[in-house]
């Protein structure tokens, strides 16, 4: 099995019924630097509960000068 060696950034909502800021810590903290976001008041979806919020995250993540 190969390894996943890609950037990667979770934007995570904290209300989210599914699992809030401690779910998303242990899922992120099961991929090598990962990223995450915790985004207070938002839910499942939270690009669409703050959408210029996850866009500007994700912009800046993309556009970061990292190596792999």
């Amino acid at each position: 099995m190969g390894i996943i060696r890609a950037r990667r950034q979770f934007i995570w909502g904290e209300d989210d019924p599914l699992g809030g800021a401690a779910v998303a810590q242990e899922f992120a903290a099961l991929f090598r630097d990962a990223e995450l976001e915790v985004l207070p008041s938002t839910g499942h979806a939270p690009w669409i509960d703050e959408p210029e919020l996850c866009a500007t995250l994700a912009t800046r993540f993309l556009g970061a000068d990292r190596s792999l």
